[in-house]
């Protein structure tokens, strides 16, 4: 036997060792397998340790004593949602104790001078913050980070439709003596040399994020600019191009649905190609919500697609990939299951998610104070009773119960749980090969 990932040490420290008893004993149901060179993989999503095991030792007395001991085999009787509920409850605890806001995702407009039909917010023209609001967003930010360095994202609407209250709260900040970096959310089609050296030089921004629909008609009609700029695409893609040369991080995100899926194999194959060479680019692929509308055989040919892209992109951007595995449990999915973060709306009004600006609200920059209530009951997990209980993944899954989006489906979608799990499987046996060659 051999370990291929150490398990949680915070975990088994509340777990312990099980007992090995004269009973009768059943995997776990948050045990994955998979073979590999003669080889039996099992990774344990409650303890996130990974063994393998030689096919002829299977048998052994001394593994399945192991397998006993650190929570791959329980009593038959054994509630396993309970076990991980009661390991999450104990890392809520631990994790509860008062935290500074440090990330601020403050809404500059609700204004754009885009139309995505898929768009989740309501477009208000005019809906720009004033400067005696951005005033007291200085104070608020002084306030809550008392001291420590703090994160901006700029966010809309486009926040570069009011630019000038970019320059204004940067300058402010700074002014504060206050340590910070940002991160912008854009469309990307007003940029110029003017704003990117803004981006660069006064308001600090690491990352630019900047989402894509298709290549050139496909991206036209979907972002649906009021103005006619001519080949929006080129534009966005030359201020990409612009971005990155002034060593500012570009992430590019792919919607994909039905309306643009033909066109998409086409974006993938452009960008690898035009940004090959690129060390500050990232690109991923973001299904709409929509899809748990589509019906079987539409929801297997988009995750077939998304399988596609994402391996394609892995080849040529791979070296920003995401941990392979999560240390441990999953406790929080988003800055709404967290006490770190807020968004500030154009008038002042404080949220606890950028995603939503009428419902879950915590209070305005002018009380400054935040409704731990509301924080609470909307952070906290959701789960449906009857799906969730036997899911292979749940440890690693967290469903925020204010999410709006966890309302558009009666449970998750198993056709992705499935392909999650086949994702999972590969990347145990990825991880074998690796160590079996010594990397």
């Amino acid at each position: 036997m051999e370990q291929l990932l150490k398990p949680d040490s915070i975990v088994m420290g509340m777990l312990g060792k099980q007992n090995v008893g004269e009973k009768d004993y059943r995997p776990l149901t948050y045990v994955l397998s998979a073979e590999e060179a003669n080889k039996k993989l099992y990774y344990n999503l409650l303890t996130h340790e990974i063994i393998s095991i030689d096919l002829y030792e299977l048998e052994s007395s001394e593994i399945r004593k192991y397998l006993i001991e650190n929570w791959y085999l329980v009593p038959e009787e054994q509630d396993d949602q309970q076990l991980v509920d009661e390991c999450r409850a104990v890392l809520t605890l631990m994790d509860s104790g008062p935290k500074k806001i440090h990330v601020f995702y403050i809404f500059t407009t609700l204004d754009c001078n885009a139309r995505c039909f898929y768009c989740f917010e309501k477009r208000m023209p005019g809906s720009n913050m004033t400067m005696e609001t951005a005033s007291q967003v200085i104070e608020y930010i002084k306030e809550q980070a008392d001291g420590e360095p703090v994160k901006i994202v700029w966010f809309g609407g486009e926040p570069l439709f009011n630019y000038p209250i970019i320059d204004f709260i940067s300058d402010g900040i700074r002014e504060k003596g206050l340590q910070y970096e940002a991160i912008l959310i854009s469309n990307g089609l007003l940029f110029d040399s003017d704003l990117i050296g803004k981006a660069k030089n006064l308001w600090n921004v690491k990352t630019v994020q900047i989402t894509l629909d298709g290549t050139r008609k496909v991206y036209k009609r979907v972002k649906a600019y009021v103005t006619d700029v001519g080949d929006p695409f080129e534009r966005v893609m030359q201020n990409i191009k612009s971005l990155l040369k002034a060593e500012i991080r570009v992430k590019i995100r792919l919607n994909i649905g039905l309306y643009n899926c033909s066109d998409m194999r086409g974006l993938v194959d452009y960008l690898c190609e035009e940004f090959k060479n690129q060390e500050n680019l990232n690109v991923y692929v973001n299904p709409l919500f929509e899809l748990i509308e589509y019906t079987v055989n539409e929801r297997e040919y988009m995750y077939d697609l998304q399988d596609e892209m994402v391996s394609k992109l892995n080849q040529v951007f791979g070296r920003n990939q995401k941990k392979e595995f999560p240390d441990t449990i999953a406790n929080g999915s988003c800055m709404a299951s967290g006490r770190e973060a807020v968004s500030i709306l154009p008038d002042g009004k404080v949220g606890i998610c950028p995603n939503i600006t009428n419902d879950g609200l915590l209070g305005d920059i002018y009380t400054k104070k935040v409704d731990d209530k509301v924080q609470e009951e909307f952070g906290r997990r959701f789960y449906w009773e009857d799906k969730c209980r036997n899911c292979p993944i749940y440890p690693d899954c967290y469903i925020t119960n204010g999410c709006p989006n966890k309302d558009s489906v009666e449970g998750c979608d198993p056709i992705k749980i499935q392909r999650q799990i086949k994702q999972i499987q590969e990347k145990m046996k990825m991880r074998c090969r690796k160590i079996v060659i010594g990397d």
